[in-house]
């Protein structure tokens, strides 16, 4: 399989690195933050028509181009989502907010 730089000369990688984070056990603020993330996602986004999202569709597509089936391995975004939505409950739901790849 061809590098990837080469299939796609324009595409850029980038790396952050994140200092001074403070783990707790429970924070009102991000569990109010995560509820309220909760209610957008569910307001905006519709699991029978996530495959028409524009954002998703074009992950799908440059996964076709990489020659990876997105059907067999979902894009990062997409598969949040779909877990996010067959979550068993709302604090589940919340559990997968916390280490998120977020779409527009």
């Amino acid at each position: 399989m061809p590098e990837v730089s080469e299939k796609f000369p324009r595409i850029a990688i980038g790396i952050g690195i994140i200092n001074n984070v403070v783990v707790e056990k429970e924070n009102e603020k991000i569990r109010e933050l995560k509820i309220a993330a909760y209610s957008e996602i569910r307001a905006k986004h519709d699991i029978e028509k996530l495959k028409g999202n524009p954002v998703i569709r074009a992950y799908r597509d440059f996964y076709w181009k990489l020659d990876i089936d997105p059907t067999k391995t979902r894009p990062s975004g997409e598969a949040l989502l779909r877990r996010f939505y067959t979550a068993t409950n709302f604090q589940q739901s919340l559990q997968l907010l916390t280490p998120t790849i977020w779409l527009p």
